[in-house]
C-alpha cells in the first residue's frame, strides 16, 4: 500500500513511457558529423604540409598525428554513410577528436622511432579500411 501513500493511484497503472526516438537521418544530412570529418582532415592535411619530408623522429610524429586524425575522419564518414547503424563508429570517431592533444603529448613524449613507425602505420592501415567501408581491420 506503499504506492497509494505516494500518491499513486490507479490512473497511472495504464500510463506507459513512451522512449521510441525520431527516425534516423538521411545519410549526408549529418552536417556535424561532415564538419567532423572535415576538420580533423584539415588538421592532418596542415601536419603533413608542415613535417614535409622530414624522416626523422619529428617526421615520424607528423606522421602518426596526421593518421590518427586522418584515420578519425574516415571513421566519421563511414559512421555517417551508415546512418544508426554506424552511431558507434561516429562515436570513435568523436572520442579521437576528444582525445587528440592526449593522443599527441603521448606521440610527443615517445622518443622510439619504431613505435612512431608502427603506431602510424596502424592508424594509416586503420583509414584505408575505413575509407573503403570497413569497420574491421
Amino acid at each position: 500500500m506503499l504506492w497509494l501513500a505516494l500518491g499513486v493511484g490507479p490512473a497511472a497503472n495504464g500510463q506507459f513511457l513512451d522512449l521510441s526516438g525520431p527516425d534516423a537521418p538521411e545519410a549526408g544530412a549529418g552536417r556535424a558529423v561532415s564538419e567532423l570529418s572535415a576538420r580533423l582532415s584539415r588538421a592532418a592535411d596542415r601536419i603533413r604540409e608542415s613535417e614535409g619530408d622530414d624522416d626523422g623522429l619529428a617526421g615520424l610524429r607528423g606522421r602518426a598525428k596526421a593518421a590518427f586524425r586522418s584515420a578519425a575522419a574516415s571513421l566519421a564518414d563511414l559512421g555517417e554513410s551508415q546512418r544508426d547503424d554506424g552511431s558507434v563508429a561516429v562515436l570513435w570517431a568523436m572520442t579521437l577528436d576528444a582525445r587528440g592533444p592526449e593522443l599527441d603529448g603521448l606521440i610527443e613524449a615517445t622518443g622510439d622511432a619504431a613505435v612512431l613507425a608502427a603506431l602510424a602505420a596502424d592508424f594509416e592501415a586503420l583509414d584505408l579500411a575505413w575509407s573503403r567501408g570497413e569497420l574491421s581491420e
